[in-house]
């Protein structure tokens, strides 16, 4: 299209969306790549590969690297000393056992919401450097069932994106999949697009980490 799909200036790059950091290999076909400018694409790295390890350690209740199940995880902190130490002193244990984190929010929204606009670009051919108006990010255990049902099932109400789109040929059933999600990779990456009154994109990040930006 001839624009970054995050800030509409000029592309010198491509950029993966998601970031592999939060897949296995292989990727598969879904895993989509949108033209980028230097400084959308390298600024947000260290952002989604904290996001990526921090998620890990959550779900695997561990910030030891030999405690963690996803390969790729376990090497990145292995290199990343700095990282791996960050996430160890963000773990604090209560006098249950449990477990609890923080979570730098701030990182974590960045990359909700250049995740969001890169979908948007690749699906609508949208670029909307413009700020949502709220960037949501919720363990998906921690909702009620009602609430989980509500993020999980996508309003049927929408309109349709531009002819020609990827998103309006999902939306006329001419390019798979017929569903409301995305699968990038099952159990570890889905998004969905909701067109309406407002613009939404929903996204679920190892089955765990349920994110909503919306315009």
């Amino acid at each position: 299209m001839g624009r970054c799909a995050y800030c509409g200036g000029a592309p010198t790059t491509v950029d993966h969306v998601p970031a592999r950091v939060f897949l296995d290999e292989p990727y598969g076909a879904n895993l989509s790549t949108v033209p980028a400018c230097d400084a959308c694409n390298n600024a947000a790295s260290p952002d989604e590969c904290y996001l990526a390890c921090l998620l890990e350690c959550v779900i695997s209740g561990s910030s030891e690297v030999n405690g963690l199940k996803r390969r790729r995880i376990r090497e990145h902190l292995a290199q990343d000393a700095a990282l791996a130490a960050e996430l160890a002193a963000a773990r604090t244990v209560q006098s249950d056992g449990a477990a609890l984190w923080t979570v730098d929010q701030v990182r974590v929204d960045r990359v909700v919401l250049k995740l969001a606009r890169g979908h948007l670009y690749f699906e609508d051919a949208l670029t909307i450097p413009d700020e949502p108006q709220t960037v949501m990010t919720v363990p998906l255990p921690s909702l009620s069932a009602e609430q989980r049902v509500a993020f999980l099932t996508p309003s049927t109400h929408a309109l349709w994106p531009e002819i020609g789109s990827r998103g309006f040929l999902r939306a006329a059933g001419a390019l798979a999949p017929a569903g409301p999600w995305i699968d990038v990779q099952e159990e570890r990456y889905s998004y969905h697009i909701e067109r309406g009154e407002a613009l939404a994109v929903r996204m679920l990040l190892s089955s765990y980490l349920a994110c909503s930006v919306i315009w």
